[in-house]
């Protein structure tokens, strides 16, 4: 709550800082999840991007491709390069808020199958109106595409996104809004999942989800989970998103919505209510008898009756035309290369002494000189001897920062004993360094400096 309350210049060195540290590649997965939702947080108090997200240069078309209830999309170019430009309406800050969370989901995503996003370019010179920029696909939808191109051979398609979604589901991101309009065909016919407006970091209802563009509360109906439906869009999960591979695959296969009979959301939720499935209770043609089976179990009532997607890629073995791993490395150098191109470079300066005049700025104000006794309380785990040992570390402002990486009002009243013992050794262990020494190493460690 400290850091949400930093503005302007401050908030900036901030949001540079953690965003370096995310960086990391073999970042620990809890503290890359309780870092993403510190950053997201400062990003919404702050309305501030890290500064390598923002680009500059592009020249957007005057009138747009399409539009929706969340703004529309336009054509842009840089050089000749054809770009997507999300330009999202801005009449309050509670439009603005689930913007931002999609661009820091979206940003640290790296995947063939995920659609790479390039940043956000504003469209004004005081900076109230701005998109979020992406490669332009011309190939479309994978819905529309598959219309137009009949014959061509739906499974790898169908590997394709459940690549993208282990992917997703591995880097601890729900997606929330997967239907076959949130797929896009890239030039050399690989499936693209988009649309991260919904996407959320599943710890106890930490972040928010964000209007979407079919229902009120954001969801599409007709791909949702039952327990999705019901709940009016707020529980989405992994199993949710499960679910709504099943349907994607139904509408890949057999070419048609699930729940196509349906015109209303009403009328799907009465179908949900008397315990319908989406797909249907009747195989179609389209579909052989393994495939068939796979989709009824994703589409299981119970969440728990539905398998992960390691051991869904597992029974799609062989329908896949190239594998994933082989097209993996081209995808971040590309990305990264487009955006130090056009945007602030990727070696956004980082003064490690103006990191810890904030830090300690923070701890004064909250009134934490010369250890941390406020920081154990909120951990609600049994004391230990490394705690009172502890007490003495001379790193406030380091302390600091784990706590609020661990407030008690997100994910830790529910976490069991073990994080926070590490988190206390890392400190004992770091008692002959000097504050300035440590922060330099992170910034070393994070690859910040040389």
């Amino acid at each position: 709550k400290a850091l949400q309350g930093l503005q302007g210049d401050d908030a900036q060195v901030m949001i540079d800082y953690i965003h370096s540290v995310l960086l990391r590649p073999d970042l620990a997965a809890w503290l890359r999840k309780h870092s993403r939702i510190v950053l997201y947080r400062l990003c919404s108090t702050s309305m501030l991007y890290p500064q390598c997200y923002v680009l500059k240069d592009i020249v957007k078309e005057d009138s747009p491709e399409a539009s929706g209830g969340f703004g529309d999309i336009y054509k842009g170019r840089h050089g000749n390069k054809n770009l997507c430009l999300k330009v999202v309406r801005l009449p309050r800050k509670s439009e603005i808020v689930p913007t931002l969370k999609e661009g820091m989901v979206w940003g640290e995503l790296c995947h063939p199958n995920i659609l790479p996003f390039y940043g956000i370019y504003y469209l004004d010179e005081r900076r109230e109106q701005f998109c979020l920029v992406s490669p332009w696909m011309d190939n479309g939808n994978l819905v529309a595409y598959l219309k137009d191109n009949p014959s061509k051979p739906r499974m790898p398609f169908i590997h394709d996104i459940a690549s993208g979604l282990e992917y997703l589901h591995h880097e601890q991101v729900v997606h929330g809004d997967m239907k076959g309009a949130n797929v896009l065909v890239s030039d050399s016919g690989r499936a693209c999942i988009t649309d991260f407006g919904l996407s959320s970091i599943p710890v106890d209802n930490t972040l928010v989800y964000s209007r979407g563009a079919t229902t009120a509360a954001g969801f599409s109906s007709r791909w949702a989970a039952p327990e999705v439906l019901l709940a009016g869009g707020v529980c989405v999960t992994r199993k949710s998103d499960i679910w709504a591979f099943g349907c994607v695959c139904y509408e890949i296969l057999v070419g048609r919505a699930p729940f196509h009979k349906c015109v209303t959301d009403t009328q799907i939720i009465l179908k949900v209510l008397a315990g319908a499935s989406p797909v249907g209770s009747v195989q179609p043609a389209q579909i052989d008898d393994e495939m068939w089976e796979l989709i009824e179990r994703c589409c299981a009532r119970d969440p728990k009756d539905r398998p992960e997607f390691q051991e869904i890629l597992e029974e799609l073995k062989g329908s896949s035309v190239k594998d994933v791993d082989d097209v993996h490395a081209e995808v971040a150098p590309e990305k990264l290369h487009f955006r130090n191109a056009i945007g602030k470079r990727e070696g956004v300066p980082i003064d490690p002494r103006r990191v810890e005049e904030i830090f300690n700025r923070v701890c004064t104000h909250h009134k934490f000189p010369g250890g941390f006794p406020e920081l154990i309380t909120p951990l609600h785990t049994d004391p230990t001897d490394s705690r009172s040992r502890v007490l003495a570390s001379p790193h406030t402002p380091l302390a600091l920062f784990i706590y609020l990486l661990l407030d008690d009002r997100g994910p830790t009243y529910k976490r069991g004993y073990g994080v926070d013992g590490s988190l206390c050794e890392l400190l004992i262990s770091l008692d002959r360094l000097t504050y300035p020494q440590l922060v330099h190493y992170h910034m070393e460690w994070s690859g910040c400096i040389n």
